[in-house]
């Protein structure tokens, strides 16, 4: 049960209107007029909070906290979102060449690629017979020549087009699947595990 707006009678929630003075409840009012009373008292609402935040700004304390805190936000929305300030900014300090590129065909772009290191020269064994290949990606490359198990290999990590996939370029030259090779110090008693050597 509630009261009505209007006599205070008793009424039923669900009621249109109430029996006491014939007043409509706002159940019973037209869709676009129960739409404009929720509007309005919005509107009222956004008011009073607008005269709060205006009075809190006029104290010259307060202000110098607002201003802070938008700048603080300001920074917050171009450090953590995908615009052109941030892009720019991080395109300006960063040490690195941008990831590797694919055309519009989906392929890798292998005109514009340049290495990306993501490593220093380490010391690998080849743990079965691997493909070494003109880039670093099994996608669209050709194979240079092939690596047998136990040959060992100085490389250094690379970004690779697929950024799930290892891949290490060579000192001599070519790039190889990092499943096809274990680090010296990673090489158990008894040989390693044998990886796929087909990529």
């Amino acid at each position: 049960m509630t009261e009505c707006a209007s006599c205070g009678a008793e009424i039923h929630f669900r009621d249109k209107f109430c029996s006491t003075c014939g007043e409509f409840t706002n159940v019973g009012l037209p869709f676009a007029v129960q739409l404009g009373n929720a509007v309005g008292d919005a509107g009222r609402e956004l008011g009073k909070i607008t005269e709060l935040v205006a009075a809190y700004v006029r104290d010259e304390a307060n202000r110098r906290q607002v201003i802070i805190g938008a700048f603080a936000a300001l920074l917050l929305l171009v450090g953590l979102t995908d615009n052109p300030i941030s892009n720019g900014i991080s395109g300006l300090i960063r040490d690195n060449p941008a990831t590797p590129q694919f055309t519009e065909d989906g392929l890798p772009d292998f005109a514009s690629y340049e290495d990306n290191f993501l490593g220093e020269d380490t010391g690998f064994i080849v743990t079965g017979k691997a493909n070494v290949r003109d880039y670093p990606t099994s996608e669209g490359t050709e194979v240079v020549r092939t690596l047998q198990e136990g040959e060992t290999i100085t490389a250094r990590e690379v970004q690779a087009f697929d950024p799930e996939s290892a891949w290490y370029k060579l000192s001599d030259g070519g790039y190889i699947w990092g499943g096809n090779i274990d680090r010296y110090d990673e090489i158990p008693t008894g040989g390693g595990p044998l990886f796929p050597a087909n990529l």
